[in-house]
């Protein structure tokens, strides 16, 4: 497995990777290379890598266990679980189901950058503020990525665990990962090591460059 890493670290010209399999019985960790190209600080089991838009599948598992929790399905309406969330244009937003926002499908477009700072209704009022803009194609018609899908995604799991999708997501993941596998806070991540994000491969002989941001508004966690 180190092999295999090594040749796709070579490949890729990334600073460091950590891969963990479950086997069904334990979590084997592999390990290669640095956090970062200043510090060149090794890649261990307890380094935090940033989840960018894997953040969606943790959030699609977690809404889905929330939906079979309350025996609702993926064909549920959205505003069935949130009715605050209305119709805003002639592409009815009443017609999105989960599977919609789930499968990239619901309409919603995705260049749009909403952040409502860190309080407990940050992702609500973002939520809202989302399906207030002109849908793209009614339901179901048109596929066009959208992390925006994922931010009402998120907001469906808070209302049905009654929880912050931060609580929420760190309760069901560490079920299955253990404690502090995942989180949305900065400043959960600031008191373990942590790996510096890099956005594309570097030219031969300069060093990778580190993305611009580091931690996406508070709202836009539960997509990446």
């Amino acid at each position: 497995m180190l092999d295999m890493l090594t040749q796709w670290q070579e490949k890729t010209a990334a600073p460091g990777v950590s891969l963990t399999i479950d086997d069904g019985n334990r979590l084997r960790c592999f390990n290669r290379g640095i956090c970062d190209v200043r510090t060149h600080v090794p890649v261990g089991e307890e380094t935090a890598f940033q989840l960018g838009s894997v953040s969606k599948v943790v959030t699609a598992f977690a809404l889905l266990e929330a939906l079979a929790d309350r025996g609702l399905s993926v064909d549920t309406p959205v505003v069935a679980i949130a009715p605050d969330l209305k119709a805003s244009n002639e592409y009815a937003f009443h017609d999105v189901t989960v599977r919609h926002l789930l499968n990239h499908t619901s309409g919603l477009d995705s260049q749009y950058w909403v952040d409502f700072g860190r309080g407990d209704c940050a992702r609500r009022m973002a939520a809202r503020a989302v399906v207030a803009t002109p849908l793209l194609a009614r339901p179901g018609e048109l596929f066009t990525y959208s992390g925006l899908g994922f931010l009402v995604a998120g907001y469906l799991a808070e209302i049905l665990s009654g929880m912050s999708w931060e609580e929420h997501v760190s309760t069901t993941v560490a079920k299955y990962l253990g404690p502090h596998s995942v989180s949305a806070r900065p400043e959960d991540i600031l008191l373990r090591p942590s790996a510096t994000g890099y956005v594309a491969r570097p030219k031969p002989g300069e060093v990778p460059a580190a993305a611009a941001r580091w931690y996406a508004p508070l709202a836009l966690s539960s997509g990446g």
